[in-house]
Formats: C-alpha cells, sequence, structure tokens
C-alpha cells in the first residue's frame, strides 16, 4: 500500500464518534494526529515527519510522466515560479526553455496589472515613506507588508523575480515584528530588495547596508566611536558576504565595525524621518586595516562603502564571497547539494559579470544544470502559495491565509535571527499537519476571504476518470503516478462522484507527499 493509497483508505473509514464530538468531520479526522502515523510511520503527537522525495518512495510503478507529463517543464516552471499553473506551463509552451527563462529575467517587461490592482488598497502604504506613516501601528504596517507579499507571489506574473525576491529577503533578513522596523522595511523592500534583486549583488549590498530598517535590526543606528556595536560588521561578513570563518579574523570584525560607525538613523522631523544618515562626529576617523587593506585616515562615510566594495568586486575578497553567493543560490533552485561544476561555474559568471544575478540565475536554470537537479521540500510558504496557484484560488483579503503561515511557522518577515527562514530540509520536515489543515479548510470553503472554484476541475465533466485527469493536470502538471492515480480513483469509489467526495480527492491530493515536494 503506497502512502496515498492510505491516506485515501483512512479518509473511507468510519467516523470515530465522541460524547464531546458526536459528529466528526472528514476534514477534521483526516488532518488529525491519528493518520499523521498512517502516512509517515511515525508517532502522530510527536507532529515529526522524515519526508522521502517521490521517485525515492519505492511505490508504484516508477512511471512519473504518465498522462502528458514532462519532467523537465514541470521541474523548470516549479523552480521558477511560486507554484506549478496552467498559465505558465502555456508560457513555457509557447517558447523554448532559454526563452522562457529569458522572460522571466527581463521582468519589467512583463505586463502585470491585474496585481497591481489586488494589491490597490495597500498601494499608498506600500509607496509611502516612515513619516507618512506615523498615523499606523507598526502591527497595521506589517500586516500589509505580509498582505501584499502573499497576493504577489499567488498572482504576479513576475513569477521568477518574485521567487528571488524571496531568496534575497532571507539573504538580507530582517525581523518586521522587532521594535519599529515595520516602518522601516517597506522601504527596504521597496528600495533594496525589490529594486535589485534581479540586479547586481555589489549594488543589492551598497543599499542594503544604507537601509535603515537593516541598521536598526542589527543595532548599527547606535554604533559610534568609543561605543561600538559589532552586529551588522558581523553579520555583513558571516551571512551577507564571505560565509562563516571564510577569510576573516575577529579584527577585520573589530575593524568593519570602526568602518560603519556613524552609519545611523535621522531622527529630525520631516521627509527624512527614520532614513539613512552618516553622522560624521560618530564616525571612527581613524586609519582601519580591513581584510589585508589600510583605509587611511579621515575616510569619513567612504569607509563603510569601500568595505563593501572590497568584498563585492575586489579581485582577492570578492571570489570568497562569489563562491559563498553562489552556493546559495543554487541550493534555492537547484536543490539540496548541488554539484561543485556548477556552483564554480556560477562563481564564475559572478566574477565575469560585476555579480550580475541574471547572469547567475539564467546558468542555474539551464538546461544542461536544471535537468538534473534534485527534488526540494517545500518549505510551508511555498507549499500554501503552490496550493492556490495550482487551484486557481481566490484570495480577497490574505488574512487566513496569514494565519495557515503562522500556524506552520512560515510568515514572511516573521524570522528573529538574521540568518532568514532555513533552505533545509531538516529544518522544514515536521509539523505536517497545518499543511493538512490549510488544504482541507481551503476545500471545504471554510476560509474566510479565500474561495475555491471546483468548476475548474470538473470541466463540464463530473465522471471520475475526467476529474482525475484534471487533478492530475492542474496539480501535478501530468506526473501524478500510476499508483497515486490509483488510488485517488479507488477512492472517489463511483462513476459519477459526489461533490464533496471531489472535494475530497482534490484536498487528498493537496496533502499528500508528492505534493510537498518541487
Amino acid at each position: 500500500m503506497n502512502l496515498l493509497e492510505a491516506c485515501a483508505r483512512e479518509l473511507r473509514s468510519p467516523m470515530p464518534s465522541s460524547p464531546s464530538d458526536p459528529v466528526l468531520s472528514r476534514r477534521k479526522w483526516l488532518a488529525g494526529g491519528a493518520l499523521l502515523g498512517t502516512l509517515f510511520g511515525t508517532d502522530a503527537g510527536a507532529q515529526e515527519v522524515k519526508p522521502r522525495p517521490p521517485q525515492d518512495q519505492g511505490e508504484g510503478d516508477g512511471d512519473a510522466t504518465i498522462r502528458g507529463g514532462s519532467r523537465y517543464r514541470n521541474l523548470l516552471v516549479r523552480r521558477a515560479t511560486m507554484g506549478l499553473s496552467q498559465e505558465e506551463l502555456g508560457l513555457f509552451a509557447a517558447s523554448t526553455p532559454e526563452g522562457y527563462v529569458n522572460r522571466h529575467l527581463n521582468y519589467l517587461g512583463i505586463e502585470d496589472s491585474a496585481c497591481d490592482e489586488r494589491l490597490a488598497p495597500y498601494q499608498r502604504t506600500l509607496d509611502s515613506d516612515p513619516y507618512e506613516l506615523l498615523d499606523y501601528d507598526s502591527f497595521q504596517i506589517a500586516r500589509v507588508l505580509v498582505y501584499s507579499t502573499i497576493l504577489r507571489s499567488i498572482y504576479s506574473k513576475r513569477q521568477l523575480f518574485e521567487r528571488t525576491v524571496t531568496f534575497w529577503t532571507d539573504h538580507l533578513n530582517i525581523d518586521i515584528l522587532k521594535d519599529y522596523v515595520s516602518y522601516m522595511k517597506i522601504v527596504d523592500d521597496r528600495e533594496v530588495i525589490r529594486r535589485h534583486a534581479l540586479g547586481k549583488f555589489p549594488d543589492l549590498m551598497q543599499a542594503s547596508a544604507k537601509s535603515a530598517a537593516m541598521l536598526f535590526y542589527l543595532d548599527n543606528y547606535v554604533s559610534r566611536v568609543g561605543f561600538t556595536n559589532q552586529n551588522y560588521a558581523r553579520e555583513l561578513l558571516e551571512l551577507h558576504t564571505l560565509g562563516v570563518d571564510n577569510g576573516y579574523t575577529q579584527r577585520d570584525i573589530e575593524e568593519v565595525t570602526k568602518c560603519f560607525t556613524g552609519w545611523t538613523l535621522n531622527y529630525n522631523q520631516g521627509n527624512n524621518f527614520l532614513k539613512f544618515l552618516y553622522y560624521a562626529p560618530w564616525h571612527d576617523q581613524s586609519e582601519k586595516q580591513v581584510l589585508g587593506y589600510t583605509l587611511p585616515a579621515g575616510g569619513g562615510r567612504r569607509d563603510g562603502e569601500i568595505v563593501i566594495d572590497i568584498l563585492t568586486r575586489d579581485p582577492r575578497i570578492a571570489p570568497l564571497t562569489a563562491g559563498f553567493i553562489s552556493q546559495k543560490l543554487c541550493r534555492w533552485f537547484w536543490g539540496y547539494e548541488p554539484p561543485v561544476s556548477l556552483v564554480e561555474t556560477v562563481k564564475e559568471t559572478y566574477l565575469g559579470t560585476g555579480g550580475d544575478i541574471q547572469a547567475m540565475v539564467r546558468t542555474i536554470l539551464s538546461r544542461s544544470n536544471l535537468s538534473v537537479a534534485t527534488p526540494k521540500y517545500k518549505r510551508p510558504y511555498e507549499t500554501i502559495i503552490s496550493c492556490l496557484r495550482a487551484t486557481h484560488g481566490g484570495v480577497g483579503t490574505p488574512l487566513n491565509v496569514l494565519n495557515a503561515l503562522d500556524a506552520a511557522g512560515h510568515v514572511p518577515f516573521y524570522w528573529g535571527p538574521p540568518d532568514g527562514y532555513p533552505d533545509r530540509l531538516d529544518f522544514w520536515a515536521g509539523l505536517i499537519l497545518p499543511r493538512w489543515n490549510f488544504a482541507f479548510s481551503y476545500l471545504n470553503d471554510e476560509l474566510s476571504g479565500v474561495s475555491f472554484d471546483l468548476n475548474a476541475f470538473l470541466a463540464g465533466a463530473r465522471r471520475r476518470g475526467p476529474v482525475l485527469d484534471r487533478i492530475n493536470t492542474l496539480l501535478f502538471g501530468g506526473e501524478l503516478s500510476g499508483a497515486d492515480y490509483q488510488a485517488l480513483y479507488d477512492y472517489l469509489a463511483i462513476e459519477y462522484p459526489t461533490t464533496d467526495g471531489i472535494r475530497d480527492a482534490i484536498a487528498l491530493a493537496l496533502s499528500s507527499p508528492s505534493f510537498q515536494w518541487y
């Protein structure tokens, strides 16, 4: 019995009852802890799973391309977007793989007015500077940024851009829940991450170094000569550029810290309130030794800018940064253990283009590289967004999407430490119940502000064969294995299944282990 068959069998079993809960809904039963053990062979109460890639499950006939699926097509579309959709598959079919990638990399040329209309209620806040937001509390501002991020992930036609924005948001993580960060993170998201996400890495880092949100989050705004704070300097070297213990010492951290003294915030009322300010009286004007280079005394604001240039452009130091960034980008787009040869190729692309992010992404997504990529386990955000994209979900107010993400521990911008949400299988391998709860709540119209259109799966026919073909096409791009297809077919049981039965089958497919990988 494969995993999907076990899930289907459990769903068809008699509903348990108790004096306090005489009628337990199918959704609550399926999403209950008892089934977790059935599916994953583990302690249900622990809510821990050990997910395996679909091809490693050892089940079924091994034919992963039945009924018209295309492994490379689906892989590219999944890695280049926030989730498989028929629109994206159509764009792929209308072009070449290279043309499809180039179209997405030229994101400013993609018309996106429909998404802009959805963002209209939030646009004033998204376009505002901190001084214009003083009438709002930080929670309201954070909510707007999260809502807009969710809507862009689902509906923007600039999907590769959104995927890359997600990467840099984690790479340059800023916890929006810290004090007044949200007033400044609105600007950081707009003018640092989104402006430079597919630009040049050195430009991205110069912008980040002057981000009021970053300076506040990592406490550099209080760092001044004689009273320094090393947080930003340490994370700049360890997380943003070189990587852990890669060519620098504690002395380098101390010297870099001096270079960024006086990089603070403007507290004066007016248009520049809570924006970057270089305050010369706080700057350490002494000579500094950074990564083998001498910065003469009296360098002022240029000290910090020179540090960024050394880290991202210098012929001796930049290769270390290029290797670290290339490794992370390859993990994000290719898989958890990218080949050394691929990382080196992307590193050479960085060095040969001055850190051009578009060129690096294009290299990773080339057919010769991506066609041998390994499966990745979706983080909760990717699972829920891909669920909505594949099913043509209608999201008006994203409150209940945010709530589902919160239950799964993956709300954008809510990560506290500076390393960003992990891109690791071992971190996300547990707590599967929130994913199931979302799928079954969504399919049963229990989420206010979120709608599901069953007609997309009926396509004018209610027979189980055509319905299952639609499930296979919309959710799996035709790659549903024969064994899983048969399990869903058997679950529906009759030739003309009920509406509830069809909804359950779709939710079952969205909850299946196969849907959790991309």
